[in-house]
C-alpha cells in the first residue's frame, strides 16, 4: 500500500508509459497533474471554508444541535466504511502511543473528547483520563457514561488547568479551533516535562507528535 501511494513509485510508472506511447503517456501525465492540482485546490478551499465557518458560526452551538450519541453514530457507525476508518485509526494511533510510552500508566488530557471515542481506549489501557470539550451536551454525555473520568467544559484555547499531563491528545477536533497558536501555547504549558502532544489534522497529516523539552 505504501509503495503504491509513494510519489517516487507513481512517477516511475508514468515515466515508463513513455516507452510504449509518447502521446498517450503525455495525456496520462496531463490528467494526473490536473487531478493533483484539483486535490490541492480542494484542500485549500476546504481549509478556507472551515475558517470562514468558524468565524460565522458558534462551534459550541453546532455540537449542541448534533447531540452526543447521534454524533458518534453519524461519524463512526453510519456505514461499513466509517467503521473501517474508525478501526484503522485506532489501531495506528494506539500503536504509536505504545511505541512512545511503552507500558507506562499515563495521565492523559483528551481535547475535544466528544462522546468518549478515545476516552474508552485510554481507560482500557489503564490511563488516568481528563476529557475536555467545548460542548455542554457532550460533557453531560461524558459524565453520564464515564464516572471515573474528570470532565471539563472548556476550550483548549482558554482552559486554565492546574494539572500537568504526560499526553495531550486531540483527534478530529483541532480543526474547530480558531486561534491554533494560542491553543498550542496552552497545550505546551499543560505538558509535563518529557510529555507528548498528539494532534490529528485532516488533510495536513495523520498524526503530529512532539515531546516537551
Amino acid at each position: 500500500m505504501r509503495k503504491q501511494i509513494s510519489i517516487r513509485y507513481r512517477t516511475k510508472l508514468l515515466l515508463n508509459a513513455f516507452k510504449y506511447s509518447k502521446i498517450e503517456a503525455l495525456g496520462l501525465v496531463t490528467i494526473k497533474a490536473l487531478e493533483y492540482l484539483a486535490f490541492r485546490a480542494g484542500m485549500f478551499l476546504g481549509s478556507f471554508d472551515r475558517k470562514i465557518q468558524r468565524i460565522m458560526t458558534n462551534v459550541e452551538e453546532e455540537f449542541e444541535r448534533v447531540g452526543g450519541a447521534l454524533y458518534e453514530v453519524r461519524m463512526y457507525r453510519g456505514s461499513i466504511g466509517n467503521k473501517f476508518v474508525d478501526s484503522l485509526e485506532k489501531e495506528i494511533t494506539l500503536k504509536i502511543i505504545k511505541e512512545i510510552f511503552g507500558d507506562q500508566k499515563l495521565k492523559v488530557l483528551d481535547v475535544g473528547a466528544g462522546t468518549g471515542r478515545w476516552v474508552r481506549e485510554f481507560l482500557n489501557l489503564g490511563y488516568n483520563v481528563t476529557a475536555l470539550d467545548i460542548s455542554k451536551s457532550m460533557c453531560a454525555y461524558l459524565r453520564r457514561n464515564f464516572s471515573n473520568v474528570n470532565v471539563i467544559h472548556s476550550s483548549i484555547e482558554t482552559a486554565n488547568l492546574s494539572e500537568r499531563y504526560d499526553l495531550i491528545f486531540s483527534f478530529r477536533s483541532f480543526k474547530y479551533i480558531i486561534d491554533r497558536d494560542r491553543a498550542l501555547e496552552n497545550i505546551y504549558t499543560l505538558l509535563k516535562e518529557g510529555g507528548y502532544t498528539i494532534i490529528e489534522m485532516p488533510n495536513n497529516c495523520l498524526l503530529y507528535t512532539s515531546p516537551s523539552p
